[in-house]
């Protein structure tokens, strides 16, 4: 059975839009979509992948408010700007085979990109597996998912070495990756890496509420409509 750990990382320090991971977002808070996208992902993989168990963690910094957060889901915390470290030391004590990246300002990115990835990863063997990496970048700012492997997690523990690094995560592969690794971009049909719906500012959050409403509003008629509403 391969393990993956879907670790999301938030904080409620952001600079640019502090506390934005617990901004309203249709009823629940911005994390909690994110949180729930994620076990929906999981949910499918571990019923519908044979061999693939997956489970979801929340990485945040020591004493951050998000540690009143409860559900189905690991909370772990660490450093807040050694962001990896949060990852390394969560892994020491899951065992994943794999490692699911998510942010959680991207409170939109649908459960489906996540299930694709990790399943690419899985069959592959990847490494890094990823729809971030930008000069091969077609997805949406806000669909972001990358996937590694444990020995690259590890490999990255052992030579990410700036601050920069350590903050960014994955930044230090796309630099310099070890002549082990096994890269895989994800490249879809259609460039829009234009479409912005990660959220940094009060404008991204706007436009947040308004696709997460507009959506909302439409299953809410095709339901009142009689009919059966299908999600990508």
């Amino acid at each position: 059975m391969i393990q993956v750990m879907i670790g999301i990382q938030a904080r409620s320090t952001s600079t640019r839009l502090p506390g934005k991971s617990s901004f309203d977002l249709g009823g629940k808070l911005m994390i909690e979509h994110v949180i729930e996208r994620c076990q929906r992902a999981a949910g499918w993989l571990s019923k519908q992948s044979e061999g693939i168990n997956c489970r979801v963690a929340l990485l945040i910094p020591r004493g951050d408010v998000l540690e009143d957060l409860h559900g189905n889901f690991d909370t772990y915390t660490g450093s807040e700007p050694d962001v990896l470290s949060r990852y390394v030391n969560a892994a020491a004590e899951t065992y994943p085979d794999y490692i699911c990246r998510i942010t959680g300002d991207c409170p939109l990115i649908p459960e489906f990109v996540i299930s694709s990835i990790i399943r690419m990863a899985v069959r592959g063997g990847n490494d890094y597996t990823s729809n971030t990496i930008p000069q091969f970048r077609t997805a949406v700012d806000g669909h972001d998912c990358e996937v590694l492997s444990n020995r690259m997690l590890q490999w990255l523990d052992k030579n990410a070495h700036t601050s920069e690094h350590r903050e960014h995560v994955t930044s230090r592969i796309m630099e310099d990756p070890p002549s082990f690794a096994c890269i895989h971009p994800v490249i879809g049909y259609y460039d829009l890496s234009d479409i912005k719906l990660s959220v940094d500012t009060q404008a991204d959050m706007d436009a947040a509420r308004y696709q997460y409403d507009s959506v909302a509003r439409k299953i809410a008629a095709a339901r009142k409509a009689g009919f059966t509403v299908g999600r990508l």
